[in-house]
């Protein structure tokens, strides 16, 4: 009924030239987890700036963001 999602933790670890991201959230939209991950690696390139990610999570409807690619992205665990 609703496409509001809370997300409950992000994190950021890198290790070497790779980097794992990894979200908890009552619930995941389609490439939702795609877009946010687009969005930090918009970020992290200088190309996009840290408020960004506020505005574009509030408003995906009229900020859409460049999706990350689907590769490398894993589901690990659903409770």
């Amino acid at each position: 009924e609703s496409t509001v999602r809370t997300v409950l933790s992000a994190g950021v670890d890198q290790r070497g030239s790779l980097v794992r991201i990894t979200l908890r959230a009552d619930g995941f939209l389609r490439s939702m987890v795609r877009l946010i991950v687009g969005e930090l690696a918009e970020i992290a390139a200088g190309r996009a700036e840290t408020s960004s990610m506020g505005e574009r999570l509030a408003h995906p409807d009229r900020l859409p963001g460049k999706p990350a690619p689907p590769r490398g992205l894993f589901l690990t665990h659903v409770e």
